[in-house]
């Protein structure tokens, strides 16, 4: 579950709960629906954040990271 409180976003999964920026929303959701590359992440993010937004759900155990096909 995505909320927006503010200017941040509020995410909820599998009883963790993160705290983001908003503009982030986008990428976020295009990862919380399904596999995907992050090079092909919507809403503008540069590389490095693309890596630190899928690191941070990959260490709170909201995403799962495949092998390259």
């Amino acid at each position: 579950v995505i909320s927006r409180v503010g200017d941040r976003l509020r995410v909820r999964r599998g009883g963790t709960t993160l705290q983001m920026p908003a503009w982030v929303e986008p990428a976020l959701r295009t990862v919380l629906t399904g596999p995907t590359r992050l090079g092909a992440l919507p809403g503008g993010l540069d590389a490095p954040s693309r890596v630190v937004l899928a690191r941070r759900l990959v260490r709170e155990g909201m995403i799962v990271v495949r092998g390259a096909a």
